[in-house]
């Protein structure tokens, strides 16, 4: 007890230092949660965006496969389309050609 000064009872400075150490230790916890949370956001956002992503990849699959099939599309298309030929020496004439109907 002798290394403290006169003006400090023993008593006092034991509770300065319990009050330093709670201090101390609330700051640790303090960084400790505030660490956590912020990984846990981190992470959960990922998370999240992520969901989101796939479930517009199954969305775009899902309207894809549910849509025409692409042959009639291209038969569809064929049936409907003509060309037109200009023969030479014959004037203005054009012959008309339907590709759908060709044999």
């Amino acid at each position: 007890m002798a290394r403290f000064s006169s003006c400090y009872s023993a008593s006092f400075v034991s509770r300065c230092r319990e009050i330093e150490h709670r201090l101390g230790n609330s700051r640790v916890w303090l960084l400790k949660n505030l660490l956590l949370m912020m990984f846990s956001s981190s992470f959960h956002r990922n998370n999240f965006f992520d969901r989101v992503q796939e479930s517009f990849f199954h969305r775009y699959i899902i309207e894809t496969l549910s849509g025409p099939p692409f042959i009639e599309l291209a038969e569809e298309t064929m049936a409907n389309s003509s060309v037109r030929i200009a023969e030479k020496g014959k004037g203005d004439e054009t012959r008309e050609i339907n590709i759908g109907k060709a044999p």
